[in-house]
């Protein structure tokens, strides 16, 4: 074997080393909620106004969740 020859297979074998230790160190991606809170007062004239129903829309989705306040 030349030289040369050897020069390449080492640099192709730590090419292959590298990505395969690069996967394998890499962190698994975590999918994000879906589910959130959301807190806070309802007042009508500023006193409390138990009985109200909330709703939230979600922006990105268009997706539209309802509650009563308490």
């Amino acid at each position: 074997m030349s030289i040369r020859s050897n020069k390449r297979r080492l640099a192709s074998t730590i090419s292959v080393l590298a990505v395969a230790l690069s996967v394998g160190i890499a962190e698994p991606a975590h999918a994000q909620l879906t589910t959130a809170t959301i807190r806070g007062h309802i007042t009508n004239s500023a006193a409390p106004a138990p009985g109200t129903t909330v709703t939230a829309k979600s922006v990105d989705t268009g997706s539209v969740s309802r509650a009563v306040a308490a």
